[in-house]
């Protein structure tokens, strides 16, 4: 059995937080959480990941496919069924489905965040087979051509324009962030309790802000949207601040509010399906704007509290919504698959 990593937990507790932020309608924080939060939690995967032998790989995908693509199915009907109560528009009912089937580019709304789980799916799938089918050095080779090709179609506008179904074209770059967490665990475990790792990545984030404030530097980096534009800093950005937040845990561990951010990083992937959909039905429903803050507390209170109290209470909740098979399978699988 695997042993989960407090610090690990917290470090996704805090991504997933400010995933939820970036979010919000401020105009100003996202645009520098948008530089680390999504490749975050690629190199946390990647970190997490273990190899498997190439001869069981076939029926490791399809256990992860579907621990990963039930939730996203039952969520999509879910949430799609509740709009239509609400909105009473089929047709709208039909292209939200058709989205879902299509994924990607073309989900937003309530729906924005789920390009994350096809992308994460098909990065690992990709990732163990070029992990266990090449040799090392062609391994590197293959994923770093993987992150050019990636970097071109991002400057090629008709590229660039052109939505791929489910996001397959991010898995270029996903897959590099997924790779430097795999590749790197060793280094990560030496780096992630130093003082001296807190301060240097602490230094860089300053730096980095203050050149992007100055105008010194024009960097925007949103992997959904193939928005990656420096072939240096799209390797940088994410590392370093990666780091200062894996520091970051380690240290908030060792307090009282360490248990608050671990659940959050336990429960993440129902904090990302259910965000938006709560908050921008209480909007509509309510016809109210509000900012930064409160978007994030409704947005990570409310999951919490449907995770505690409903979806962890009964087998079906636990099997459509939370993509456990049953306490066995959860425990071998669960480190291989989380985010």
């Amino acid at each position: 059995m695997h042993q989960r990593l407090m610090w690990v937990d917290i470090a996704k507790g805090i991504g997933i937080i400010f995933v939820v932020m970036g979010h919000s309608e401020s105009t100003i924080i996202p645009h520098y959480l948008f530089w680390f939060h999504m490749p975050l939690f690629f190199i946390i995967s990647g970190f997490l990941y273990n190899s498997y032998s190439s001869s069981n790989l076939l029926t490791w995908s399809i256990k992860i496919a579907k621990k990963f693509m039930l939730p996203y199915i039952s969520y999509g009907l879910l949430i799609s069924f509740i709009v239509l109560i609400i909105h009473k528009n089929p047709l709208e009912f039909v292209k939200q489905l058709i989205k879902l089937i299509y994924g990607g580019e073309m989900l937003s709304g309530y729906f924005a965040t789920f390009w994350f789980i096809t992308c994460l799916l098909f990065t690992q799938v990709v990732f163990s087979i070029i992990q266990s089918k090449f040799k090392l050095k062609s391994q590197f080779i293959l994923i770093f051509v993987f992150y050019l090709l990636s970097q071109i179609i991002s400057n090629v506008q008709f590229l660039k324009n052109i939505p791929f179904p489910l996001n397959l074209d991010v898995v270029l770059i996903s897959i590099f962030y997924y790779s430097i967490g795999f590749y790197g665990k060793s280094l990560i475990y030496k780096l992630y309790n130093r003082l001296s790792t807190f301060i240097f990545s602490f230094t860089g984030i300053i730096i980095f802000i203050i050149l992007d404030t100055k105008n010194l530097i024009s960097y925007n980096l949103d992997m959904k949207h193939n928005v990656y534009n420096h072939v240096i800093l799209d390797l940088l950005v994410p590392v370093t601040f990666t780091l200062f937040i894996l520091c970051l845990s380690n240290l908030i561990s060792k307090t009282p509010f360490a248990r608050i951010f671990e659940k959050c990083g336990i429960i993440s992937l129902t904090i990302m399906y259910l965000h938006m959909p709560i908050n921008l039905l209480l909007k509509e429903s309510f016809s109210v704007h509000y900012g930064i803050v409160l978007f994030s507390i409704i947005g990570i209170i409310l999951p919490l509290l449907i995770n505690n109290y409903i979806l962890e209470k009964n087998h079906f909740t636990k099997l459509f919504l939370l993509g456990q098979f049953n306490n066995r399978k959860v425990e071998k699988t669960q480190l291989k698959v989380s985010i």
